[in-house]
């Protein structure tokens, strides 16, 4: 055994397994770390997508969502607001202007954030437009020609403008181009704008736990109906989604490449190890040393 010793410090003298040791640490520590960034970098790109699609998940339909959706998302233990998206058309005094109008519900938005400018300045809120106000972008302002604190009209109810909008999440689709207003789910009903043909989208939104969440979306699928569709992080924002889809392929790609390179490392210093050794090996062999016996020096 003294001998073994011995011969493993001359050899650790010689440099091989230090080079050896070196490359395992490499491929270990490449490996670990680019699995860490890579997680990092996909949960941040992820919270990214989130925050503008304003949930973890949206089911966007054409028509009412059943109620079934509510509670199953309820019984999986999501957070859940609705919103409603339509265009109409906004009257103040003599001016006519359509718009893009969503209303929503408490909690709106899950992921995200909505901000009000106040003169020069925005702030952040986590309120929505209380009963009976409305807010208005300031270019949907401007063609109004109102201020805040002025009654605007909408079908047959009168709202408040209450604030300014500055940014609200999930801004997208058919109405993205069109000035903006934001509204109390509840006074909907009272404008009675909306009628038979009407081009309307319904939105449940969901958030929570990421496996809640996708396993809330499998139970989903199988009952969606004509001109529902399920939007979540990669898919609702395609500019947000290919990256991190192709950021994935290549932590993927580099880290492969690390361990074939830390793998190269390793048989380079190991084949070098081996034929410094021959010799020795094939001289305790001639002089009646067993394989063990050779082995163990």
């Amino acid at each position: 055994m003294h001998e073994s010793w011995r011969w493993f410090w001359r050899d650790l003298r010689q440099g091989e397994l230090t080079l050896l040791l070196v490359a395992l640490i490499v491929a270990v520590a490449a490996t670990t770390s680019l699995r860490f960034f890579s997680s990092g970098v996909e949960k941040r790109m992820q919270q990214e997508a989130a925050r503008l699609i304003a949930a973890d998940l949206v089911v966007r339909s054409s028509r009412p969502l059943p109620e079934k959706f509510h509670s199953d998302a309820e019984a999986a233990g999501l957070a859940q607001a609705n919103t409603l998206e339509f265009s109409s058309v906004l009257v103040f005094g003599d001016q006519f202007q359509l718009g893009s109008v969503k209303a929503v519900s408490p909690g709106y938005p899950l992921r995200g954030e909505i901000r009000l400018r106040d003169g020069d300045r925005e702030r952040i809120t986590r309120e929505i437009p209380a009963p009976g106000s409305i807010w208005l972008d300031e270019r949907l302002l401007g063609l109004l020609k109102a201020k805040v604190g002025d009654t605007v009209q909408l079908g047959e109810k009168n709202l408040r403008i209450s604030a300014i909008l500055a940014y609200e999440p999930a801004q997208g689709g058919f109405t993205a181009f069109s000035p903006r207003a934001l509204m109390h789910l509840d006074d909907v009903a009272a404008t009675q704008v909306i009628q038979p043909g009407s081009r309307i989208r319904y939105q449940l939104l969901v958030s929570g736990d990421s496996t809640a969440v996708a396993d809330y979306k499998q139970i989903l699928k199988p009952q969606l109906g004509l001109g529902m569709r399920i939007t979540d992080v990669r898919e609702g924002r395609p500019e947000i989604g290919t990256p991190l889809t192709r950021s994935q392929s290549y932590f993927s790609l580099a880290t492969m490449m690390a361990v074939v390179l830390a793998g190269l490392a390793i048989a380079t210093s190991a084949r070098r190890f081996a034929e410094r050794h021959f010799d020795t090996l094939a001289l305790l062999r001639c002089l009646g040393a067993s394989r063990r016996e050779a082995l163990l020096r």
